[in-house]
């Protein structure tokens, strides 16, 4: 989880969780993984219980609705797997083949 949260929203500047961080949805597991899967909302408040982060969650997607960043767990690795790992600049990624550009962040 935590290499798909970083590596699907290319690099930042800043050490703002919710420019250069995702949250991997991965119903109905996450209780199962005792919710490892919200890494913004891990981020922003690393001290609260794993338990607290869905909670958290909510607030984040309600007031941050266009910074906010969250895939699927299929999405996540069909991307990490599929898409090249060579940067072209900070937000975007190209293929060293076909020279395809995929923009980051991936929704």
């Amino acid at each position: 989880n935590e290499v798909a949260a970083h590596s699907l929203c290319g690099i930042s500047d800043s050490n703002d969780p919710l420019k250069h961080t995702v949250t991997i949805k991965q119903f109905p597991f996450n209780y199962l993984l005792h919710n490892s899967n919200y890494m913004v909302e891990h981020y922003l408040y690393p001290q609260l219980s794993f338990s607290k982060l869905p909670k958290i969650q909510k607030g984040l997607k309600k007031h941050f609705k266009s910074e906010y960043k969250q895939i699927s767990k299929f999405r996540a690795m069909m991307y990490l797997y599929s898409l090249p790992k060579v940067y072209k600049s900070n937000t975007e990624v190209i293929h060293p083949v076909t020279e395809k550009t995929y923009t980051l962040p991936l929704k």
